[in-house]
């Protein structure tokens, strides 16, 4: 474990005791029994029904039990499977990669070195996002990755701090009648990505969240996206891959907050809820015990 993680850890169980008054329950949920699912013998995947479909999830070290969570869930709720493919963030050790190869044994697991080839092939005539590509950061993992690996239409990204707790209807709604643009959750306020000339990006696009994207593979526009990076240039802003998002699709059709939402939504009522940084904590106070209480998940074979 880093000092980092080290220090996340410490303060989450902070918060969990000074802002939510709940630090023997999280304490208890996170290190006792969210592991449990590291346990499991048998697979936690289901069988593909979407063929045009491919999904993608970033997945790092020390991440590994909230990304089981994660897909636990979705294949708990979902009629929707499509082909699953995990980015390794460049940090996954091998008894991890081994762990997830058991549990999603139909998965692929793909490294930057993965594909380098195909970067330099497809970005041939975009030498900023061949750049950002070739930089490795984990921005660089979740923006590109994700479009040089799937050779299906549409695509579906969503991030290990993700449950799901209810059927996604519109999923197969929006491949079944086909949408006109990217389907996303929306930020609560703006997450600004500063440009080199002292503007900024659109308010609009600012606003959309890249914790949960459903899109056909070419509205990802190239040109944009290009664009974008001549005005960012090589950013370390923690949003520039957001922003490379929106700014890629041009626009988007926000999800209802009111069930799919970072604050503010009760297990209770929330197809799906994305427990950011600032949340985090509920994850485990409130999100697995949702699960485990309502049998969606079952930590035991």
């Amino acid at each position: 474990m880093t000092y980092a993680q080290l220090k996340g850890h410490f303060f989450d169980i902070h918060t969990a005791f000074t802002r939510y008054h709940k630090g023997f329950c999280y304490i208890w949920i996170r290190y006792f029994v969210a592991p449990r699912i590291l346990k499991k013998k048998t697979p936690i995947e289901k069988p593909e029904t979407a063929s045009n479909l491919s999904m993608h999830i970033l997945c790092r070290h020390g991440s590994v039990v909230r990304f089981l969570w994660a897909m636990s869930s979705f294949y708990a709720v979902s009629e929707v499977v499509g082909s699953l493919t995990i980015h390794n963030d460049g940090t996954l050790e091998a008894d991890e990669i081994a762990l997830i190869k058991k549990l999603l044994p139909h998965a692929r697991i793909i490294r930057k070195e993965d594909l380098e080839d195909e970067a330099k092939k497809t970005f041939a005539n975009y030498p900023l996002i061949l750049k950002f590509f070739q930089g490795g950061s984990w921005q660089a993992r979740k923006l590109l990755h994700p479009y040089l690996s799937s050779t299906r239409p549409f695509m579906m990204q969503y991030e290990s701090d993700i449950l799901w707790f209810r059927t996604p209807l519109f999923v197969a709604e929006a491949l079944k009648n086909d949408f006109p643009k990217p389907i996303t959750t929306r930020n609560n306020e703006p997450c600004p990505v500063p440009f080199l000339d002292g503007t900024q990006l659109d308010p609009h696009l600012s606003m959309m969240n890249s914790g949960f994207m459903l899109y056909h593979k070419m509205d990802f526009n190239l040109d944009r996206l290009e664009a974008y990076f001549a005005k960012a240039g090589m950013s370390k802003n923690h949003f520039v891959e957001q922003g490379g998002y929106a700014s890629a699709f041009g626009d988007y059709e926000p999800l209802p907050e009111e069930k799919f939402t970072i604050k503010g939504t009760n297990e209770e009522d929330a197809v799906m809820r994305h427990y950011t940084g600032p949340v985090r904590g509920k994850y485990f106070i409130r999100g697995i015990p949702y699960l485990v209480k309502n049998h969606i998940v079952n930590v035991r074979d």
